[in-house]
């Protein structure tokens, strides 16, 4: 069995229409309504990211990657 390394996303959800990709996202600051929440209340915003993953070779995209 070949290791998937997400970085701390833990949950893939088949791709609708595919047989071969998934996809996983964490929501570090939640939904867009709730990042807006934070941002009007003058809290910091964790940025949200996504993967895809490309079955069965395992190899993982972050189309838009964040910056620490």
């Amino acid at each position: 069995m070949k290791r998937i390394i997400t970085n701390g996303i833990t949950d893939l959800e088949p791709l609708a229409g595919s047989s071969e990709w998934y996809w996983g996202a964490d929501y570090a600051s939640g939904d867009l309504y709730e990042a807006e929440e934070l941002f009007r209340s003058g809290h910091p915003i964790r940025k949200n990211r996504l993967v895809l993953v490309r079955c069965p070779e395992g190899t993982v995209y972050e189309p838009v990657r964040t910056k620490s």
